[in-house]
């Protein structure tokens, strides 16, 4: 049997595959997270493919909010728009320094 994301899982008889809701993936998610149990024990009772969740844990561990349902944190919150501003900052600078050596460089000819 292929195995197939969590989202789309082959019935025991070959029927069509099942869908699953954001909110089961999500709990599925959750369980691997708070259970204590292994994955392995997770996808048996659950019935789902232990490949299709290992992948969306690992996935999810990259973006821990994916797990905890949270958003950023204040401080994460705070250092984003720390790091945006940076951005544009840097970004108006070097524009400024592209205009500068175009200037440069049309006196030097």
């Amino acid at each position: 049997m292929d195995t197939l994301p969590i989202g789309e899982e082959e019935s025991d008889h070959g029927e069509t595959p099942r869908t699953y809701t954001d909110q089961f993936k999500q709990d599925a998610l959750k369980l691997v997270e708070t259970s204590g149990k292994p994955v392995s024990h997770i996808v048996r009772d659950l019935g789902i493919s232990p490949y299709s969740l290992h992948n969306r844990v690992q996935k999810a561990r990259k973006n821990q909010s994916v797990i905890t349902g949270e958003e950023l944190t204040s401080g994460e919150r705070a250092e984003l728009e720390q790091l945006r501003k940076t951005v544009r900052r840097q970004a108006q600078e070097l524009e400024v320094l592209g205009k500068a050596t175009r200037w440069f460089a049309d006196r030097s000819l």
